[in-house]
């Protein structure tokens, strides 16, 4: 078989049984053309992590989109390599949104995610924002590193870099593509509070103690789950 061929045959056992593996599987067959596109992009100061993972997201909504009887030309089935071409194109509008942003340290972005979880627990569990000296009891920080944390939250900075991940951090103009491919790769009860933390699927937005009635489960289950999602993006490098 060709490359071509081979590409479709991925296309067609996916769409004949349209599984998160079997989608992991076409991705990964045009897994070359996503590479290519974060090389395109090398030595911009956006993190090759975060490219991937747009070009993912955007290959796997076009891969989801494909459609042999039109997308093809003269009568002919438009090859997959050529058909994602285009859709590919929309990472260089991404990196061009980034690549001229200061990059808070990783290191930071964890704290933050923390810091920003411990203090949607403590509103939940006392019916009020906690305040300083009780974040910093929860969390075992200083009371001086929770209010440099709370100053750089009021700070447009932090909420305009942030990139796609983590469930308080999702835009959803932004990130729709990549959170369309994050969801494939959850557990059904992952994706379900995922989908009830930011909104997606069509469902509401909800705080923890809402999902955990909804599901039938406590709040210390769904806060779990939260941050086993969380984990796994940060696994992606975000």
């Amino acid at each position: 078989m060709t490359r071509a061929e081979q590409d479709f045959a991925a296309w067609q056992r996916w769409k004949h049984d349209p599984t998160p593996t079997n989608m992991g599987l076409l991705l990964k067959q045009v897994e070359n053309l996503i590479e290519d596109k974060v090389r395109e992009y090398r030595g911009v100061n956006v993190p090759p992590q975060s490219i991937r993972l747009v070009a993912t997201g955007l290959a796997a909504k076009a891969l989801a989109e494909y459609d042999p009887d039109r997308t093809g030309f003269g009568g002919r089935r438009a090859e997959l390599a050529t058909y994602l071409h285009n859709p590919l194109k929309k990472v260089g509008v991404f990196v061009m949104k980034h690549q001229n942003v200061a990059k808070i340290p990783v290191h930071r972005k964890k704290e933050i995610r923390v810091f920003k979880m411990a203090k949607e627990e403590m509103t939940e569990r006392l019916g009020r924002p906690p305040d300083t000296i009780q974040l910093a009891d929860h969390l075992g920080w200083s009371v001086k590193q929770v209010m440099r944390t709370e100053t750089e939250l009021r700070q447009d900075r932090i909420a305009s870099w942030e990139e796609p991940a983590g469930l308080d951090t999702a835009d959803e103009e932004r990130d729709e593509e990549i959170l369309t491919y994050i969801a494939q790769e959850l557990t059904s009860d992952e994706r379900l509070v995922f989908e009830y933390s930011t909104g997606r699927g069509g469902r509401p937005k909800l705080q923890a103690q809402e999902i955990a009635r909804i599901m039938g489960k406590s709040k210390p289950w769904v806060s779990g789950i939260r941050r086993r999602i969380d984990v796994k993006l940060s696994h992606r490098g975000l």
